[in-house]
């Protein structure tokens, strides 16, 4: 019997309206050597019945587990957790994967089997309409490598200028040792936390084919924006001070450093939070003094957005 190496995971929180188009996309796979695996965060519609009828029907293998509600990253970490195949890939409750997805990840799979130094395997992200998109989903520049090439995934941006949506596919492996902090009554932790802890460390393929349309949702974390993190402070906050902590440590443009440094002082006091989390990572003194003194040139701005959000929500 052929080893099934691949899971492709969602996290859904009562999304029962979406998932029937992600069912029938998965089932339609060229290559269905894969485990389906659906981490319900609490739902309270009928995604649960939704997938015991397509448990019954038996045409791909489908794992479903069942939590309390506590954000998206808390089932990202249970879905790395249980994961029992070498390689796991993520695919949200509103996204679909192009009928050969499956086919082309274990293509790179096989093409990079001997490499120990890889993560995992990094795509691009289309529209529905197919082209190349960006954060929120506006059209950009399609800068990727030309060949499948080994890269740390941040030089996507800084040596390709590829600031496009990604797909990203891990070694599970690797991912296991990695988690979200976790803070008291907040429910939303950016994935890039998560990814900055290894992702310096490691190499990750570039996949040259289009395997994962989305489309975005009003309700969807993107479309939430600013409003998001302000509900979920704590958590924005560390999300700020990682970026400028590993900024510092492995980036080498000295402007950014003061840049994403001043950003965090910044929103520090305008949130105005103090919690022992953020002693986790220290800011070298040099970086901190500058980056303190150009907050400055934040503080207003930052003031002006958080107003406009409680306004908002009075």
């Amino acid at each position: 019997m052929k080893k099934i190496k691949l899971t492709i995971f969602t996290p859904t929180y009562n999304r029962a309206n979406r998932l029937p188009q992600l069912y029938e996309c998965l089932k339609a796979q060229t290559n269905k050597d894969f485990i389906w695996l659906i981490i319900d965060d609490g739902s309270t519609d009928n995604t649960r019945q939704f997938v015991e009828n397509w448990e019954s029907e038996n045409k791909i293998k489908i794992e479903y587990l069942y939590k309390e509600n506590g954000g998206k990253q808390t089932a990202i970490d249970l879905a790395h957790q249980v994961c029992t195949t070498e390689y796991i890939c993520c695919c949200d409750s509103d996204d679909i994967m192009s009928n050969d997805a499956a086919e082309v990840i274990y293509k790179y799979i096989e093409q990079y089997k001997d490499d120990k130094d890889l993560v995992g395997f990094v795509g691009r992200v289309t529209n529905f309409n197919g082209d190349i998109i960006g954060y929120k989903g506006e059209t950009i520049t399609d800068n990727w490598p030309e060949n499948s090439i080994k890269v740390c995934f941040y030089d996507l941006s800084t040596k390709y200028n590829y600031n496009g949506e990604t797909v990203l596919v891990f070694k599970t492996e690797i991912v296991k040792n990695y988690h979200f902090p976790v803070f008291e009554g907040e429910k939303f932790v950016t994935e890039s936390v998560l990814y900055k802890q290894f992702m310096y460390n490691y190499k990750m393929a570039t996949m040259l084919e289009l395997i994962h349309p989305i489309e975005y949702q009003q309700d969807g974390y993107t479309n939430q924006g600013m409003a998001l993190f302000f509900k979920n402070p704590k958590g924005f906050l560390y999300s700020e001070k990682l970026n400028a902590y590993y900024e510092i440590k492995y980036g080498h443009n000295f402007k950014r450093k003061i840049k994403n440094c001043a950003r965090f002082y910044a929103w520090k006091k305008v949130l105005n939070i103090k919690f022992r989390e953020l002693d986790n990572f220290k800011i070298k003194f040099f970086y901190s003094l500058l980056g303190k003194i150009a907050s400055i040139l934040f503080i207003n701005k930052f003031k002006k957005i958080f107003n406009e959000y409680l306004k908002r929500t009075r």
